[in-house]
């Protein structure tokens, strides 16, 4: 049969094969250095990987957690678990249910041995950051985390998993460094880079140490790349055939994105078959589909029986969510973030310079393949370069439709094809360099992606998630004293700082210093609420206490508890405002908010703990002086309000006011509208602090442009005729600012007050 007839012989070496030395070196010691770089690259990225599980706690890595109750359902022979829509519950697989579950059958015969209940008692923090990436520490664990986490049997577990992921890990470095010797077969140098650019990315490390299906999937479509390299020249034999199935089958019962690795197979086989007739074709491909059928085809017809879709992409997007806004160029910078460092659960990023480095690296690499390309490099071998860019731009097209539908997408899902990106970015960095050069610049690359990928943790993971410190006691003797609110009768605020002044756009930040009285069993939630000028709230955030990390169930009597929270300011202000913050202290799950009482056992409602100024940017409308309308040279009425000609006597008459700061003054003054005759008492008049005193003189900053709203009711009994409306300031013991004439009103106009309607 034309299945087994015997391929040719290659016409060209396997990859492996040397450039000729300038001086006799053994064949032995080019091999031997050969490997050892990749051997040192592997076990770098080892160490690697278990310095990032370590600084991330269980169920703290992106989709850990939901993977984790996967293959936990799984190991306690609940069977697959099923996509619903309607399933909100923590300890449920949710929108991973939908995963193909190669990697979540390994990795829970791995933990068959572990009773896992216990990690249930592992309690959820609800006001974690998730999904709002920052360099800001605070508040971004998912999960409480006690002292006593790690003798937990399901923590255990997770960690089991872990190494599953480092382990495929391991293998996608390998290979991709094997694919890269094939694709320039004489310039190890190349694939060396190729395996750092691999191994030392952030992103991969991260993912490679948790519980999570991207680092099973890259390698296994890596290992097939490296595989289809003989038949793609060629070497077309049964056993090739049935092991390209079998590893393309299981790369599609590992991730949806694997799928694609069939038709890529398919495709090879039918160009190595092509010039042996149809029965080879049909015999090779059949052979390849069924295996890979065998493997993965249960599944898909699984997904088709329960949600009539194989792919299972309808009922999933139920659970995620479908896209509903058109993309944005914005997310680009949000893939290019996620493929080289989104940590946590997608709420922890670097400092912007991180990943500048990274992407002057990629632009690098970049343009120098597309030079190194255009050359036309003898020494590339261009078929399996073409393989590496299909599997490469499929991916991306992959991504791209899948983003299309989802907002649930992130760089790391291009990780199917890191190998080949790397790859492509270590062609450019290298090649167009002088062959002496290479080798130390591939060192050079590796040594500092290396030593980078091991800061992040200590820069940004381990602040993270590091177990809270006490205050002690002489830090709280220095705090800014605060009459002690106690809530319920456990819990006793003694101190709180709030920084007087906030830039525009800026949260404010507000530090509370805690008393525990006694035990409790709750976690109460902390909400601070900014109150604007208007009475509205235009910011908020809640938290346990000690940034998320030291919730109260954790207190003992007489701890001493700092807390720093940074509450962001959600509404637009316009004009200045002095932001009142308030406090509160209350049990989520039940709705329930603890009593505030202070010393003498009163009632305290509002808890109002300080407030913060934040200030517009100085307006140019107020640089002009005009000392007659300037009051005590600070304050200038600035426009000229639009006066009636006429009003009804029993009408109300709106004023609008603008004031301009001209220097900050230390007292804070009212505002008076009146309506009245030369020197004769006014008929009506409307005295008050500017914005009901919720934004005071004494904080309106030099430069500010600050609008008043006054209203006049004329009574209706006022006496018919022409009046002016006056203005003026004066502080708390009456006394009145003056203008540089020496008045102390201000003509804003005139009007005639004319008979009610009724008797008109």
């Amino acid at each position: 049969m034309a299945l087994d007839r015997p391929s040719a012989a290659p016409s060209r070496p396997d990859g492996l094969n040397e450039p000729k030395p300038r001086w006799p070196v053994p064949l032995q010691w080019q091999l031997t250095r050969q490997w050892a770089g990749l051997v040192a690259i592997l076990v770098a990225y080892m160490a690697l990987a278990f310095w990032y599980s370590a600084a991330t706690p269980p169920l703290e890595a992106g989709d850990e957690m939901r993977q984790f109750f996967m293959i936990r359902q799984i190991a306690n022979g609940n069977g697959l678990p099923i996509l619903d829509p309607t399933d909100n519950r923590p300890d449920t697989p949710s929108q991973e249910a939908g995963q193909p579950p190669l990697y979540h059958f390994l990795a829970s015969l791995a933990i068959a041995d572990l009773d896992t209940d216990d990690i249930l008692s592992l309690a959820a923090n609800p006001h974690a950051l998730v999904g709002i990436p920052s360099t800001d520490s605070r508040n971004k664990n998912r999960v409480v985390h006690p002292s006593n986490e790690a003798t937990l049997q399901g923590v255990a577990a997770v960690h089991r998993g872990r190494l599953l992921s480092i382990a495929f890990g391991l293998l996608t470095v390998a290979t991709a460094y094997l694919l890269g010797r094939r694709v320039v077969p004489t310039e190890p140098t190349v694939a060396f880079l190729a395996a750092s650019l691999v191994a030392f990315n952030p992103m991969f490390l991260f993912v490679s140490a948790s519980v999570a299906n991207d680092s099973a999937v890259a390698a296994v479509s890596t290992l097939l790349l490296v595989l289809l390299v003989p038949t793609l020249r060629g070497a077309l034999t049964v056993p090739r055939t049935w092991t390209l199935g079998l590893v393309a089958g299981a790369g599609a019962l590992t991730k949806l994105s694997g799928l694609a690795l069939v038709p890529l197979s398919l495709a090879v086989v039918a160009l190595a078959a092509k010039p042996r007739g149809w029965r080879a074709l049909v015999g090779h491909g059949a052979l390849l589909g069924g295996t890979a059928a065998t493997v993965a085809g249960w599944w898909y017809l699984r997904n088709l029986s329960l949600y009539g879709d194989p792919t299972g992409l309808s009922a999933w997007l139920k659970v995620s969510g479908v896209r509903t806004e058109p993309f944005a160029l914005e997310e680009l910078r949000g893939f290019w973030l996620g493929f080289w460092g989104i940590f946590g659960t997608f709420d922890i990023i670097a400092a912007p310079w991180v990943y500048a480095i990274y992407t002057v690296l990629s632009l690098a690499g970049a343009l120098g393949a597309i030079v190194v390309l255009r050359a036309r490099f003898n020494t590339i071998d261009r078929p399996v370069l073409g393989l590496t860019l299909a599997w490469l731009a499929i991916e991306a097209a992959a991504l791209i439709r899948w983003t299309s539908m989802n907002l649930a997408s992130t760089g790391r899902l291009l990780f199917p094809a890191i190998a080949c990106v790397a790859i492509f970015f270590a062609l450019g960095l290298l090649l167009p360099l002088a062959e002496r050069t290479r080798p130390k610049v591939a060192l050079a690359v590796a040594v500092g992606l290396s030593g980078l990928a091991a800061i992040i943790p200590i820069q940004w993971l381990l602040p993270a998630y590091q177990p809270y410190s006490l205050t002690s006691a002489a830090e709280l003797a220095s705090a800014p004293l605060h009459p002690e609110i106690r809530f319920g009768n456990t819990i006793e605020l003694t101190g709180a700082a709030i920084p007087p002044q906030t830039a525009a756009g800026e949260p404010i930040e507000v530090q509370l210093f805690w008393k525990a009285l006694g035990r409790s069993s709750q976690n109460y939630s902390i909400g601070l609420h900014l109150i604007g000028r208007d009475g509205g709230r235009i910011g908020q955030i809640d938290a346990y206490p000690g940034s998320g990390r030291y919730p109260t169930s954790f207190w003992q009597p007489g701890d001493l508890v700092k807390d720093s929270i940074s509450v962001p300011v959600d509404t637009p202000i316009a004009g200045p405002t002095a932001v009142r913050v308030v406090l509160s202290v209350y049990q989520l799950e039940q709705g329930t908010a603890l009593d505030a009482t202070n010393q003498r056992g009163e009632i305290v409602y509002p808890v109002l703990i300080g407030s913060s100024e934040i200030a517009s940017a100085p307006d140019p409308r107020c640089t002009p002086d005009d000392p007659s309308r300037t009051f005590g040279g600070a304050l200038q009425l600035f426009g000229a309000p639009l006066i009636p000609a006429t009003a009804r006597a029993g009408d109300p008459l709106p004023i609008s006011l603008n004031w301009c700061t001209k220097t900050r003054l230390a007292t804070d003054y009212t505002a008076f509208v009146h309506l009245a005759r030369l020197d004769q008492p006014p008929v009506a008049q409307d005295d008050r602090p500017p914005h009901q005193g919720l934004y005071p003189t004494s904080i309106w900053a030099p430069g500010e442009l600050v609008p008043d709203f006054h209203t006049l009711l004329i009574p209706s009994t006022a006496p018919l005729g022409k009046y002016s409306i006056l203005v003026g300031l004066y502080d708390s013991s009456g006394r009145r600012l003056v203008t540089a004439p020496g008045r102390d009103t201000n003509v804003l106009g005139e009007l005639e007050i004319v008979a009610p309607s009724s008797t008109v």
